[in-house]
C-alpha cells in the first residue's frame, strides 16, 4: 500500500531494497522463449537496449512478450507500465511468475515518463515493458537502459517516429491463421494461432539478418 505522504520514488526505493537488486543474474541477452526466434536473434534480446514490438491488437505481440516475461521472471524481476491492455490470466497461462512482476498503472504524460525513469534508475528489473504509444523521452530512456543493462520493450504501434529511430531491435507481429481442433467441419474450436514475427532490424546483427519466423501460440 502506498501511504499518502510517500513519493513514488520512495516507494520504488523500498521495493528495490526488498528485492535484493544486486543479486540479479546478468546474461548478455534475454531469450524470448521462442527457440526459432532466439536463433534468428543470436540468442535473444540484448540487455541494455530498447526493443519495439509492433503490431495491432490481436497480432500476437502480447504472446511474444508473455513468453519473454516467463523467461525473465524465472530468475529476475520484471515491470510493466500498464495502459489497460494487460491481461493477467494470459500471463499466468504463459507461465509468468506474477510474484516477480511489478505493474505500474499508466497515468499519461510526465507521470509515465517519471515512473519509467524511476524503474530504470533502480536497476532492479531485467525487463521493463511500456506502451509504444506513450509520450516518453525515448532517447533518454534508451541511454538509461544502456547504463543499467535493462531491456526496455515498447509494445504496440508508436505515435511518433523517435522510437522507430532509437530502437535497437524492431519486431513486427501479425496473426496469420487460426489453429482448430475437433471433428468435422462444424464441430471445431480455435486452439491458437500462427503468428508471423518479422525482424525488421537488429543492430547487433548484420543487416542481412532481417527475416521472418512463424510460431504457434
Amino acid at each position: 500500500m502506498v501511504l499518502p505522504s510517500e513519493s513514488r520514488r520512495a516507494v520504488f526505493e523500498r521495493l528495490r531494497a526488498s528485492m535484493g537488486a544486486g543479486a540479479l543474474p546478468a546474461p548478455d541477452r534475454w531469450p524470448t522463449g521462442i527457440a526459432v526466434l532466439d536463433a534468428a536473434l543470436g540468442g535473444g534480446l540484448r540487455r541494455g537496449s530498447l526493443v519495439l514490438v509492433g503490431g495491432v491488437p490481436g497480432s500476437g505481440r502480447w504472446s511474444l512478450i508473455a513468453a519473454l516475461l516467463r523467461t525473465v521472471t524465472a530468475s529476475a524481476w520484471a515491470a510493466i507500465l500498464d495502459d489497460g491492455s494487460l491481461y493477467p490470466p494470459g500471463l499466468v497461462r504463459a507461465g509468468v511468475r506474477l510474484e516477480r512482476l511489478v505493474v505500474v498503472p499508466s497515468r499519461g504524460g510526465r507521470g509515465d515518463a517519471g515512473a519509467v525513469e524511476t524503474l530504470l534508475q533502480s536497476g532492479a528489473f531485467g525487463v521493463i515493458v511500456v506502451p509504444a504509444a506513450a509520450a516518453l523521452p525515448w532517447r533518454r530512456l534508451e541511454r538509461r537502459a544502456s547504463c543499467t543493462r535493462t531491456l526496455v520493450v515498447a509494445a504496440g504501434e508508436p505515435h511518433d517516429t523517435e522510437i522507430v529511430a532509437v530502437a535497437a531491435t524492431r519486431l513486427r507481429c501479425t496473426t496469420e491463421r487460426p489453429r482448430t481442433v475437433g471433428l468435422g467441419r462444424w464441430l471445431r474450436t480455435i486452439a491458437g494461432y500462427t503468428v508471423r514475427i518479422r525482424i525488421e532490424r537488429d543492430r547487433a546483427a548484420p543487416p542481412t539478418c532481417s527475416c521472418t519466423v512463424e510460431v504457434e501460440v
